[in-house]
């Protein structure tokens, strides 16, 4: 047993290996000076491995190493009633098209769902669009974006209910002194079903409410979607410049940007260096 391990000691002091020598000191073993440069102690021999094996990979790389994949969905759905009306929820995607591009800028290769008639990103070598009009349509993009993604940021305001069609219905629906119904189907919760879809992936979601019922709703839609956390968004400051809002984690921690409203932009830079934060405990915490 002694002869193997003087061997390989040997063979690794060769390879340029450091020793810890019982007196506590580290000496890289010279061969032009010493012929057999073994540890005077074979039992106090220490190996020093490659310190980056050891190192946890960087909160903007994926546990594969590669950069974090963002996938952003902004603006509304448009559920047809005939051929030229709609039923749609107002949004510019303006808030959804800057965290694109905060995203881009922190090197983060980015793809945006984004709906009809939204504000649109500037253009970057990092960032893919797909366009959709109808919660069906993003909910097929979702589902085949989402398992090459590693964070999903749900900003899309996504219609509730849209109309029963009626095949027989004219492709125009004329106008009428009687008018006319529109029978309508609830439309499925796309984020909470993509908690069906295996997935260590960040989910975020958006609430938009009315400033008094901000904090309940929201906690009560993190809860029923399932979400890693949520965007608290005030009824008050839609189609405005500036927002304040609030992202609500998983855990019941609540975080803003400052005290009142903030600037679209700046909220959607800090909105993305939170989420990538959060990214990265989640990690840590599914590694342990």
């Amino acid at each position: 047993m002694g002869r193997r391990r003087s061997t390989s000691m040997k063979h690794a002091s060769r390879r340029g290996n450091r020793y810890l020598t019982p007196e506590g000191m580290l000496e890289r073993p010279r061969p032009d000076l010493d012929p057999d440069p073994r540890p005077k102690s074979p039992s106090m021999a220490v190996h020093f491995t490659d310190c980056n094996s050891h190192v946890p990979p960087s909160p903007l790389t994926s546990s594969s190493g590669t950069p974090l994949r963002v996938l952003i969905t902004a603006g509304p759905t448009w559920e047809p009633v005939d051929e030229v009306r709609f039923l749609g929820n107002r949004s510019s995607g303006r808030l959804g098209a800057q965290m694109a591009m905060a995203a881009c800028q922190r090197g983060l290769p980015t793809t945006l769902l984004r709906g009809p008639a939204t504000a649109e990103p500037a253009p970057d070598p990092l960032l893919t669009e797909q366009r959709f009009q109808t919660a069906s349509e993003l909910d097929a993009a979702l589902h085949l974006a989402w398992p090459d993604h590693d964070i999903l940021i749900m900003a899309a305001a996504v219609a509730d209910h849209r109309p029963i069609r009626d095949p027989e219905a004219p492709r125009k629906i004329r106008r009428s002194e009687a008018g006319f119904t529109i029978r309508t189907e609830p439309v499925p919760d796309l984020l909470k079903g993509l908690a069906d879809v295996p997935h260590r992936g960040t989910r975020i979601g958006f609430a938009l409410e009315p400033a008094g019922e901000l904090a309940r709703n929201a906690r009560e839609k993190l809860q029923r979607k399932r979400l890693d956390a949520i965007v608290a968004n005030p009824l008050e400051t839609m189609d405005a410049e500036v927002i304040d809002g609030m992202l609500i984690d998983a855990d019941g921690r609540e975080q803003s940007p400052g005290d009142g409203p903030v600037e679209k932009a700046a909220f959607a830079a800090w909105l993305i260096e939170r989420i990538i934060d959060l990214h990265g405990r989640r990690r840590s915490l599914l590694n342990d």
